[in-house]
């Protein structure tokens, strides 16, 4: 890892050549917030992975005409609920992804009918 200068701010570049911004607190309190904004981070970005990966699954088990595309998809709106619940997601982008995934499911069932 390389770590620098760069003007009046810290930075570092990681392991992926990802620059990332070093945050120097001044006060405790301020330690304290990167503190918790690390771990809301960290919990945030579990959720929407997860809510990722429902989602891509359920659009291949479409498009591979799944028998099981449409639990996935339950699957999928559960996940995305969840996070937008927990605050990972906005709620009108969970809404509108289940919107989606449900419009594609239905046209891929009726095509099949």
């Amino acid at each position: 890892m390389i770590v620098g200068r760069l003007g009046r701010h810290n930075w570092t570049v990681g392991p992926l050549d990802v620059w990332e911004y070093n945050r120097m607190a001044n006060t405790k309190s301020a330690e304290k917030r990167n503190r918790q904004n690390e771990k809301r981070a960290a919990r945030n970005r579990v959720l929407r992975s997860s809510a990722r990966t429902a989602v891509k699954k359920a659009r291949v088990a479409i498009a591979g005409a799944d028998p099981n595309a449409a639990e996935l998809v339950r699957t999928a709106e559960q996940a995305l609920t969840r996070a937008a619940n927990k605050g990972a997601i906005h709620k009108n982008n969970a809404s509108r992804r289940q919107s989606r995934l449900m419009l594609t499911l239905n046209k891929s069932e009726a095509a099949t009918a």
